[in-house]
């Protein structure tokens, strides 16, 4: 409006530029000329209403069309306008202008009455004047000043809004960079969420619980190794092994990288070579001393003795055997190079070769695929091929100039290939015994080498810290992995060939006293596309806490004095769990179903709601059984205490009734058939009860029925008073739950995500979040206020069937109702983070990559909050203010900070300059 407006007075546009970029730097940065200096003609006050329409702050425009249309009006009828002020004189002419009679008349009266009236009479007139001039100018300041602090308030409650839809777009972005591995994409997203000074924080549960998922991401393949040189796949792919030179080997998964079980060797005896036999039952490790452990159970099987230090390994395709190499050790004549062992019995068969030497260090082994042969390479740069049964030598392949490093064989056993400290791999047709070609894409050692499963591509890797993919049939460089920061020890495929995984040395932190050796980095790539594959870790690693049972998980309630977990099952038992470690508490048995369970007000007794129509309390020291018969109900489905009065109602088979605390029915609520659910509000004033397809309000105490909700048409199955007693959140056997205003039952938001039934929900203890269970295996978290999805909890295919929020609203319990062959139980617990682990978290990696710029501001920021903390001392607060300055102002010279970027920063450059 303001272009036009501006057009048509001057007739010309307020910028003119034919290029759009100059024209938005214009916008933004320019003021537009005068209309009256263009045309000196134009009226004041319509210069001056076409200025506002071009301001550019929002708080100085008009506020609608409407507010500039009555300018314009005002301007058309010669009165004043509210845009720019005028002196009482010109506001008494333009009076006149529009009024020439009345004006004329009233003239003529004054000039008679100021000749009749005496010099009092005049200034009196005068002051009078002057007071309602003043009245009316108070009026319109009082008006102006009411229309401006409603814009603000407008602009401030739309600015909430923006930031609520973008906070909760993000949070499902965040989560999105988690679970697909871009870390520090995540970190960008929720760094965004830091509230500034004096402006309404957003965080919830979401927030928090998403950066305990990035803790437990960082641990993928991570264990207490100080390194690992040698890793194996499993034959069906699913775990990963590894080892270095210590007294432990990881298993882990291979998919998630997740650490599955340690192997510690008795008597901390140094595991070197790793590896899994040929029927997949066992994994052997040893070095010294070789130890056997079952796949399954990850127990050690047997022992036994080795002669000398096994340098490598290799296992036969067939028969319970292997092979080990001998290296590193002082010479000796009554141990050979190669020595045959039977993992069953732990016996040596036979040693083959000549006495062990330093120059017939054997650095790899193999067995060919149909296993009737041996295969070695040494520091003499020589590769010899074994008769296993005779030991004798069938063929010596010579070629390389100095140490073979690794050897790995084709799937048709027809080509071997060698890696080499020369720099090179070469191809060999065992066939014809010869050469067929040489690789060169490596600058230094090649430290190992393998070949995939479908025989397509080989991979290489070594001291210039690359992994190189061959094609085979043009025998070029396919892609090159980059990303190791030092020499990589090893590559294997996966048995179905689309991942590769490989090992190196981390760079150890200087100064880090903790650490004894270089640390291990395992990374997995995509063999198709070339690129880092992001472990992903499963759902149930990312809770905190998993306990399965083999029994329904129906109920929790928490009982906060004592920090227990209460749970009631479908076997007629509740469990009494310590939330924080897991631990099973103790177990009461109530011998018949429960169908709901509560904590007594006085806090000593759990009360079980029965299906044979009784209450059973169980006190919490003694765990005695006290029964309540509660008359006219075969069956009770709910029950709830009343927030300040010794009353409670229960859901009965027949009716809704209130009842004291030693089961006398005080009355009962008229025409209420079998409810499935109900809950007092937090005053106490109302009973919210389901029955059948509604959701009704009664007036209790007067045994009114006040409101009753719109019809379910697959009926609901419990209902929720939010904290505040604002809304109330109904769920039922549809994929959608709602939240009503509690007052008029109107709907206030439908929370719509789940693909099957909602069996349950839940307000968080501040009542901003909401969580839902349902059918579809997935714990939703929601924004109570706006109805937006923030988070989906998942890892299972089962029905989330409990849910319960700790009092600090720090943790999530869901309980499981699971079927696989038979019905299973379980308790997982989603455990936010805090501001501290936050910390530490972010210190850590920044150890490990200082260079992170997301990993910086991140730190500058919860240093910051931190800091605001008022329980902090005062010391300790200018500690982490101190902190967040030293690494704003580190961001701040830092050449790849972005403008938006260092809008994120705590410290701006002036605050630290002048500090």
């Amino acid at each position: 409006l303001g272009s036009i407006f501006y057009e048509m007075l001057t007739g010309q546009l307020p910028f003119n530029e034919s290029s759009p970029v100059v024209l938005l730097q214009q916008i933004m940065e320019q003021e537009p000329r005068n209309p009256k200096a263009i045309i000196p003609s134009i009226p004041k006050d319509l210069d001056t209403i076409c200025l506002k329409c071009l301001a550019k702050d929002p708080a100085h425009r008009f506020a609608s069309a409407a507010e500039l249309a009555d300018e314009l009006e005002r301007f058309l009828k010669d009165e004043p306008i509210f845009s720019r002020p005028i002196s009482a004189a010109a506001r008494t002419r333009r009076w006149i202008r529009r009024n020439p009679v009345i004006s004329g008349l009233m003239t003529l009266v004054i000039v008679l009455l100021t000749v009749g009236t005496t010099v009092s009479t005049y200034f009196a007139f005068e002051s009078l004047n002057k007071a309602e001039e003043a009245s009316k100018a108070l009026s319109d300041l009082k008006y102006e000043q009411q229309r401006v602090v409603a814009a603000q308030e407008k602009a401030v409650e739309e600015s909430l809004s923006s930031r609520r839809s973008l906070y909760a777009n993000q949070m499902v972005l965040a989560l999105q960079a988690i679970e697909t591995g871009n870390l520090n994409r995540a970190i960008n997203l929720l760094n965004r969420q830091w509230p500034v000074p004096g402006e309404k924080d957003l965080r919830g549960f979401d927030w928090y619980c998403l950066w305990q998922f990035l803790l437990s991401e960082k641990t993928a393949f991570k264990s207490k190794l100080p390194r690992i040189h040698s890793l194996a796949y499993s034959p069906n792919g699913d775990n990963l092994l590894g080892a270095g030179e210590d007294f432990s080997s990881v298993l882990w998964n291979a998919h998630s990288g997740e650490l599955l079980k340690t192997f510690t060797t008795p008597q901390k005896h140094t595991n070197k070579v790793i590896g899994f036999t040929y029927d997949r039952k066992y994994i052997i490790t040893g070095y010294f001393r070789f130890f056997v452990w079952d796949t399954t159970t990850g127990n050690l099987v047997r022992q036994f003795q080795g002669s000398g230090g096994a340098n490598a390994i290799a296992f036969s395709p067939d028969a319970p055997l292997f092979a080990t190499s001998q290296g590193g050790l002082e010479e000796a004549e009554e141990i050979k190079e190669i020595r045959l062992w039977n993992y069953e019995t732990g016996k040596l068969i036979r040693q083959i070769g000549e006495s062990y030497t330093k120059e017939k260090w054997i650095e790899d082994i193999r067995f060919t695929p149909d296993g009737k042969q041996l295969v070695s390479c040494s520091r003499d740069k020589k590769i010899k091929f074994w008769n296993p049964t005779d030991g004798q030598i069938i063929k010596v392949l010579e070629g390389h100039e100095d140490v073979v490093s690794e050897l790995a064989f084709f799937p048709d056993g027809k080509t071997l290939v060698s890696s080499s400290w020369d720099g090179t791999v070469k191809l060999w047709d065992i066939t014809t015994w010869t050469c067929i070609a040489t690789l060169k894409g490596h600058r230094g050692i090649v430290r190992s080498v393998d070949v995939s499963p479908d025989g397509k591509n080989i991979a290489t890797a070594g001291q210039d810290k690359e992994i190189v993919l061959w094609d085979v049939n043009t025998l070029k460089e396919q892609a090159r992995l980059k990303g190791h920061p030092q020499m990589v020890w090893r590559v294997r495929f996966s048995p179905d060939g689309q991942t590769l995984a490989s090992c190196s040395d981390a760079v150890r932190v200087k100064g880090d006293r903790s650490s004894t050796g270089a640390g291990s980095d395992v990374r997995l790539w995509d063999v198709k596309t070339g690129r880092e594959k992001k472990p992903q870790p499963s759902w149930k690693r990312r809770s905190f806490h998993s306990w399965t049972r083999d029994t329904w998980v129906t109920h929790f309630v928490y009982h906060q004095q004592r920090n227990v977990l209460v749970s009631a099952h479908d076997n007629n038992r509740i469990n009494l769990w310590n939330p924080d470690s897991g631990e099973l508490l103790s177990t009461i048995d109530t011998k018949v179903p429960i169908k709901d369970i509560e904590i007594s007000p006085d806090e000593e007794s759990i009360v079980a709601a029965c299906n044979d129509g009784s209450l059973r309390l169980y006190e919490l020291d003694s765990y005695q059984e006290t029964k309540l018969k509660i008359p006219s109900q075969s069956k009770i489905n709910a029950i709830d205490y009343h927030p300040v009065e010794s009353v409670i109602a229960v859901a009965g088979n027949t009716s809704v009734c209130l009842c004291d605390f030693h089961g006398k029915i005080l009355y009962q609520l008229p025409e209420t058939p079998e409810a499935i659910s109900l809950e007092f509000s937090p005053d106490g004033n109302e009973l919210a009860v389901v029955i059948g397809e509604c959701v009704q309000l009664w007036d209790w105490r007067n045994r009114k029925h006040r409101k009753s909700s719109m019809s379910q048409q697959y009926g609901f199955l419990a209902v929720r008073y939010s904290p505040d007693g604002k809304y109330l959140l109904s769920v039922g056997n549809n994929k959608n739950a709602s939240v009503w205003n509690a007052q008029t039952l109107e709907t206030h938001v439908t929370l719509t995500g789940h693909v099957s039934g909602v069996i349950n929900g839940i307000f968080s203890s501040d009542g901003r979040r909401i969580a839902t269970g349902a059918q579809d295996g997935t714990c939703r978290i929601w924004d109570a206020l706006t109805g937006a999805e923030l988070l989906t909890l998942r890892g299972t295919d089962e029905e989330i069937h409990a849910l319960c929020f700790s009092p600090d609203g720090k943790s999530l319990f869901n309980g499981l109702r699971g079927w696989k062959g038979e019905k299973y139980g379980e308790i997982r617990v989603w455990r936010s983070s805090n501001e501290d682990s936050i910390l530490k978290y972010l210190e850590k990696q920044y150890q490990d990559d200082p260079s992170q710029i997301e990993l910086q501001i991140a730190l500058a920021l919860t240093n910051f909050n931190i800091a605001q903390n008022p329980e902090l001392s005062s010391q300790q607060r200018k500690q982490y203010i101190k902190t967040s300055k030293m690494i704003s102002a580190q961001l701040i010279k830092s050449e790849r900070l972005t403008a938006q970027l260092k809008e994120r920063i705590p410290f701006n450059e002036s605050v630290l300059t002048g500090n």
